[in-house]
């Protein structure tokens, strides 16, 4: 029998009945009358896991008399820092529940528990005092930083092994991961606390981001893996893609500073919110960035032309290949450069192209020691001149199918590759399309480079407009809008419709067929990235976005929940123009303006005329189209609406260079075509 009210007593001698096994009975009293309980039932009381975890939570954080916090008793410091009623429950529900993690006031005991914790031997008892002698500031973030630091701290605690009687160790292992996410607590500099807000700054950044920034499949198989995991990847072995486990938020404050910057300091900014330091140190990243955008031919990178009637175009075209594709993959080939030459490692990239994604592709990795790169295009479903950019490059690393269907057929024989994961493994897979999270998160930052562009005050609202096929794009800007960027999107499709069905309806469905169109980089009937916009908005709840595509693979069309519908809708409308329309857009724009675009940038065009025309509310609204290629690469359509082509130089040299390229007709096995390509490189390379 124990009369102590001495919690470690009652642990010890628990842990010595349990060892003994003899039974032991605890005395409670209230005045004379004692009430005798025998551990087996407090144990039953409790259950089997909170009956061995609990008594060590009570020792390491309730009112036992433990003295050596500045030189007053445990009881005193925490009831001065109001922790002694519910730090246990606290630390218990963080384990019960680790995804519910979100209340401010979770967030308060834990934080006054570190700073009782981490400064034993102060006497302050305010906390805002304490937090000046604990954190630095520069730059304001909102309390979600400190909430996933949180969150990934319990989730990388081990709940059996806080239930297997340890609950004191594991709570020390839940600080050691809380202060390592937290970037450290030991800077006494001085620190504020405005508007409910937390801040710190990380000694050698000015942006702001949670530290070891990781990434997840969207379908759940795949966790905690680094950027350099994500860009050596591409489909998942559980069939999704990559999206990081949480996005940073960025105040109005730094909204403003970066609006001063041009394009390559903005994408200075942003990428480190995104590849953790450990991955690519800061140096090491701007000079990836600066030798990726510096064959650009523009000074701007990516200028907007300011035409009538307020028609403001983003010119993405500015690269090696006259394609948006150039802004992402340039700086993609450096990474791969940077990393395979660290590991002197060999991949081998598959990329399926529905037109620009295979040139810029090529241009990025084109002579590479480290890469060879296959690529697959639709034979006569792509502009002759994006063919030609393809089938011209001879250098040995570079490999080119013509296949008999479309963009999407040909997406089924890589992804086969890609889902079999020993055979990926072995040979090395990667994958450069908007599949690969590297060339989502660059094109973040030209969401952000047009919304400082033409809004006239940071925190008023602008309208993207997009020309959309698999959503890459699309998708960074939604990374955008959850990091803080008050931007509302259009996404401009043409015959192949799926996704303004999708966001109109609701209804996710294939159609029979792909239709042909002279804006061939939008024929697409699957816009993989879907997957990744449903987890953006479904605040990156993977399992029901899992549910939702298995369904989808098995029955060809899915119905998105009316929550989840409503939630994109608020960001996203749809809106579809026909192959006329297409042809008639180009032609008013050229007769207006004297300025052509492309068939893809007149899907979007002709959404600003419609809007405009029909007197829109919506047109006072600060607009800006995004031209996704030169108008040179479309020779076809640009006759087709009764204009003028206007080819450079380097088009005009394509027609005398000789051609190199392998077809894949219907009638051949695709999958064992490309499997048997994969493993001559491995052979070669290896």
């Amino acid at each position: 029998m124990i009369r102590s009210g001495d919690r470690n007593v009652i642990v010890i001698a628990l842990a010595c009945a349990s060892e003994l096994q003899i039974e032991v009975y605890v005395a409670f009293s209230k005045g004379k009358t004692y009430h005798y309980i025998p551990d087996h039932a407090i144990a039953r009381a409790l259950g089997p896991q909170r009956s061995c975890a609990l008594p060590m939570f009570h020792t390491h954080t309730e009112t036992d008399t433990m003295p050596g916090v500045y030189h007053q008793s445990k009881v005193t410091v925490f009831k001065q820092w109001n922790l002694c009623n519910d730090l246990t429950g606290v630390l218990l529900t963080l384990v019960d529940h680790p995804s519910t993690v979100t209340t401010t006031e979770v967030m308060g005991t834990i934080e006054r528990f570190i700073i009782v914790v981490y400064q034993p031997t102060n006497s302050e008892t305010n906390l805002n005092t304490m937090r000046r002698h604990m954190f630095t500031h520069d730059r304001w973030i909102p309390i979600d930083y400190l909430q996933h630091a949180m969150q990934h701290s319990i989730m990388s605690c081990s709940k059996e092994h806080m239930y297997g009687g340890k609950g004191i160790y594991w709570i020390q292992f839940f600080l050691q991961q809380f202060l390592n996410q937290w970037n450290g607590l030991g800077a006494h500099q001085d620190w504020a606390y405005p508007d409910g807000r937390y801040c710190r700054k990380h000694p050698s950044y000015t942006g702001w981001y949670p530290q070891k920034m990781k990434y997840k499949s969207t379908r759940g198989g795949s966790s905690r893996l680094s950027f350099e995991d994500a860009l050596l990847s591409g489909f998942q072995p559980d069939g999704g893609i990559l999206l990081p486990e949480s996005i940073p938020k960025v105040s109005k404050e730094t909204l403003l500073s970066w609006s001063k910057l041009n394009f390559v300091e903005l994408a200075k900014e942003i990428l480190p919110l995104y590849i953790d330091e450990s991955d690519v140190p800061r140096e090491d990243l701007n000079g990836i960035l600066e030798r990726g955008f510096s064959r650009f031919k523009h000074p701007d990178i990516a200028p907007i032309a300011k035409l009538n009637d307020g028609l403001n175009i983003m010119e993405l075209f500015h690269g090696v290949t006259l394609a948006f594709k150039d802004l992402a993959l340039s700086c993609v080939g450096q990474f791969y450069e940077y990393f395979l030459e660290r590991k002197q490692k060999h991949v081998t990239v598959v990329v399926g192209t529905s037109g620009d994604t295979g040139s810029a592709s090529i241009e990025a990795v084109r002579g590479f020691k480290w890469v060879d790169i296959i690529v697959l295009l639709p034979r006569g479903r792509t502009s002759r001149v994006q063919e030609l950019q393809m089938t011209t490059v001879l250098e040995d690393n570079v490999h080119v199918f013509r296949v008999d269907g479309t963009s999407d057929d040909l997406d089924y024989p890589i992804k086969r590759c890609f889902t079999d994961a020993k055979f990926a493994t072995e040979n090395s897979l990667c994958s450069i399309n908007s599949i690969n999270w590297a060339r989502i998160v660059i094109q973040i930052v030209h969401i952000f480079y047009a919304y400082f562009r033409v809004c006239t005050s940071i925190g008023e609202s602008v309208e993207i407009v997009i020309p959309t096929g698999a959503c890459g794009n699309v998708t960074g800007g939604c990374v955008a809008v959850k990091m803080g960027l008050p931007v509302q999107f259009v996404c401009a499709v043409n015959d192949n419709d799926i996704v303004a069905r999708t966001i109109s309806s609701g209804e996710f469905s294939k159609s029979e067929v792909v239709v042909p169109t002279i804006s061939p980089a939008m024929d697409i009937q699957v816009p993989y990235n879907m997957e990744r916009i449903w987890v953006l908005f479904n605040d990156m709840d993977i399992t029901p976005v899992k549910q939702l595509m298995e369904e989808f693979e098995e029955k060809g069309s899915v119905n998105v929940p009316q929550q989840l519908k409503n939630k994109i809708s608020s960001v996203i409308s749809g809106y579809k123009c026909t192959n006329d329309l297409v042809k008639a857009t180009m032609k008013r724009c050229h007769d207006e303006n004297d300025y052509l675009v492309c068939p893809h940038t007149a899907v979007a065009v002709s959404y600003h005329y419609h809007q405009r025309d029909s007197q829109d509310e919506k047109s006072t609204i600060p607009q800006v189209v995004i031209a996704t290629a030169s108008p040179a690469k479309f020779e076809e359509a640009v006759l087709a609406a009764g204009l003028t082509p206007q080819p450079t130089e380097g088009i005009l040299a394509l027609d005398s260079l000789p051609t190199r390229y392998v077809d894949m007709e219907a009638n051949m096995d695709w999958d064992l075509m490309l499997r048997n390509k994969i493993k001559e490189i491995t052979k070669r390379c290896s």
